[in-house]
């Protein structure tokens, strides 16, 4: 029984691996079934209000990007903005004129450029009345006009219903509309169209407003002060 019990372990070594797949060409399994990959041609967009108070806003749209490693925006497009709508700009930040090199964001293939920042005020402040601000840099290198990246999102403490279509963020105590989109490059004119997209307050409780309707932020022992996205260029 020894004898017989090794022989059965050393044809079992021997024995080939098991192959799980049909036998055939690649014409005959293409036409058994079909691979179904999804591809999806639209990207979220979400519309984010600019400006000093929520009676005189504009609806920044741009693609809700959690891997996008910071704001970024096409510098022309952002720069025509600023020309015909200072009131909802606080600075423009331009690299050459202060003396900063340019910042290089890498990607998955190539890298682009941030040569200026714009720094949009925003309809939310401080205990203080004092306005947050939105910093966005600026290349020309991008294809679309507006990015909202993870750091802007993880201060402003947001979080996505992809069902529902809204970005809600806890420290604004605010609801933004999310659409879904193809990326495309929008006109100016854009910002002043859709007034109906403008935010949703949340909660009242923790909510005052002053007679320019700022919604005033509580400070919160952990938050950051500010939404405003920082990126600290290398002084020459």
């Amino acid at each position: 029984m020894g004898k017989n019990s090794g022989q059965k372990r050393k044809q079992m070594r021997t024995d080939p691996p098991l192959n799980f797949m049909t036998v055939g060409s690649f014409a005959t399994m293409e036409q058994a079934q079909k691979l179904d990959f999804s591809v999806n041609e639209v990207l979220a967009v979400m519309h984010f209000p600019i400006g000093l108070n929520l009676r005189n806003t504009a609806n920044l749209k741009g693609i809700y990007d959690t891997g996008g490693c910071c704001n970024i925006g096409e510098k022309a497009y952002h720069l025509i903005i600023a020309k015909q709508y200072p009131q909802l700009v606080k600075q423009v930040y331009d690299f050459p004129k202060i003396h900063y090199d340019p910042i290089k964001i890498g990607g998955i293939k190539d890298s682009v450029n941030i040569e200026a920042i714009i720094e949009y005020y925003i309809p939310f402040a401080n205990e203080d009345g004092e306005n947050h601000t939105l910093m966005i840099g600026l290349t020309e290198q991008l294809p679309i006009d507006t990015l909202f990246g993870l750091p802007f999102m993880l201060k402003a403490k947001m979080a996505p219903d992809f069902h529902r279509k809204t970005v809600t963020s806890s420290l604004f105590n605010q609801e933004f509309e999310l659409t879904m989109e193809r990326p495309k490059m929008l006109p100016v004119q854009h910002i002043r169209r859709d007034q109906a997209a403008s935010p949703k307050v949340l909660f009242n409780n923790n909510k005052k407003e002053t007679g320019q309707r700022v919604i005033i932020i509580r400070k919160h022992q952990h938050s950051a002060p500010t939404t405003t996205t920082n990126i600290t260029p290398k002084k020459r």
